[in-house]
């Protein structure tokens, strides 16, 4: 398999390559607007790498990068008008495409323009294949799976995200994209009762559960709750709760922006993440509890995802999905958020590997 990653030498890009490269059946291109960087970190990877120069503005260049590619990897800039190019020289390359980022309105766009032709093609579109939301969601909704088979009833969700460590330019603006969504301020809340009560219309709130901390909350439970909406949990569970932590000199750094309007510009939250992870150790966490009566009896279950490796997950989580693709574990083609196109069990289970501690319980 040929996997040509845009943003290769980036923050993201460089994670996911060196996995790929890892893997002896695949081949890795580097695609990068600095032709020098492109190379040099090609030659970083040994022979199963090439490196290629790519200009994301231009589609005659993307076009030129596919071909004979099985995989388009974009982990470019937070670009939606660029996404699309990058899209449709997949499409015109006959690969998969692979989008580390979670636009919404890209979602639409691609769903419209090019779903046919994925389908067509037996081909997929997996938009946010990175730890949040992606792996984040992937999670929550094999947590709940996991509490409906073994409860008789649910009566309490609880989900935890917890980053701790740098950013690069590229996830640094898909934060600032969510926090300029007009309607951010609806999608953040918890659901008490099967009512979904949102917060003030802020980046910084109090979640009563399940820490009791002032946090910052990308907007990624908006995937949850239309999830959970879906399903018909909110139905059934009386209580749901989100929460996020993405570090103390980031969070401060997205509240002044609430609190004041003023402008944040990508670099600040790179150096803030930086100075949190200079601060204390970096680690990630996802932790998942369901509580319920199994046999009338109260028992909670649980999924727990913890490491302190930093940012590996933002890379690892599109690798691991690449290789899934490889592996044929991934069955559905056409247009879909990573989440609902990736099993569980094949995303997991290399990140296991990966010296991931991957818990399920009881």
């Amino acid at each position: 398999m040929r996997v040509a990653v845009i943003g290769g030498y980036g923050a993201v890009g460089a994670i996911a390559a060196r996995v790929l490269a890892e893997d002896a059946g695949v081949r890795v291109r580097i695609g990068g607007r600095d032709p020098a960087k492109t190379a040099v970190f090609a030659s970083e990877l040994g022979g199963c790498a090439e490196a290629a120069a790519v200009d994301v503005t231009d589609g005659d260049s993307l076009h030129r990068f596919a071909r004979e590619c099985d995989v388009l990897l974009y982990s470019g800039p937070s670009d939606i008008e660029a996404r699309m190019r990058t899209a449709h020289a997949a499409v015109a390359a006959g690969a998969h495409y692979v989008d580390v980022g979670t636009p919404l309105p890209l979602r639409d766009r691609l769903a419209s323009e090019l779903g046919p032709q994925f389908r067509a093609t037996a081909r997929v579109c997996a938009l946010g294949a990175s730890w949040m939301p992606g792996l984040a969601e992937l999670l929550f909704f094999h947590g709940v799976a996991l509490a409906r088979a073994r409860l008789d009833t649910i009566e309490r969700i609880a989900f935890f995200a917890r980053y701790q460590g740098p950013l690069g330019i590229a996830g640094a603006e898909e934060i600032l994209d969510e926090a300029r969504r007009p309607d951010a301020g609806d999608t953040r809340g918890a659901y008490r009762g099967g009512v979904w009560t949102a917060n003030a219309k802020s980046n910084v709130f109090v979640f009563p559960e399940p820490v009791g901390k002032q946090m910052v909350v990308p907007n990624f439970p908006l995937h949850l709750r239309q999830g959970v909406e879906a399903s018909g949990l909110q139905n059934q569970v009386a209580h749901v709760a989100f929460c996020v932590g993405i570090g103390d000199r980031l969070m401060m750094a997205l509240a002044e922006r609430a609190r004041s309007g003023s402008a944040l510009d990508a670099d600040r939250i790179v150096r803030a993440s930086q100075e949190d992870a200079q601060r204390r150790s970096a680690g990630e966490a996802l932790v998942f509890a369901a509580t319920g009566t199994s046999s009338g009896t109260r028992r909670e279950v649980g999924v727990h995802l913890v490491s302190r490796g930093g940012m590996a997950l933002m890379g690892l989580v599109p690798a691991s999905f690449c290789q899934a693709l490889r592996a044929g574990r991934i069955e559905r083609t056409g247009v879909g958020f990573f989440w609902d196109l990736a099993p569980a069990e094949a995303i997991l289970q290399p990140l296991a590997k990966a010296g991931y501690a991957v818990r399920v319980s009881p």
